[in-house]
């Protein structure tokens, strides 16, 4: 069945201003931030203290932290080792609720 012509004059508009809007309403948006690596965003160091203790530290960097709690050691298949954190800042962040966080050194 034929569309009426207004009908179909409509939906030609539409299907030509729609993508026009959706280009400027992103235009408007600020852009996501870029994130960096795991790795360069949370540099990790060890050092054996004695035959049964390893001493880690993270190296966070500006604007980011972690999580004390998503923080977890394993040895090969051993499983995860006990470890011993320090205290960490209470936060209430938007997708955790309240956490413990270690954040980038200010």
């Amino acid at each position: 069945m034929r569309r009426p012509r207004a009908e179909r004059i409509a939906l030609v508009a539409w299907a030509l201003i729609l993508p026009a809007f959706a280009s400027a309403l992103a235009a408007g948006l600020p852009a996501q931030p870029k994130l960096l690596p795991p790795d360069q965003a949370f540099r990790l160091s060890a050092r054996a203290l004695d035959p049964t203790t390893i001493e880690a530290r993270f190296d966070v960097a500006a604007g980011y932290y972690l999580y004390r709690d998503r923080i977890h050691f394993s040895v090969g298949s051993s499983g995860n080792l006990a470890a011993e954190l320090p205290s960490g800042l209470r936060k209430h962040d938007e997708f955790f609720g309240d956490v413990e966080t270690y954040p980038a050194p200010s």
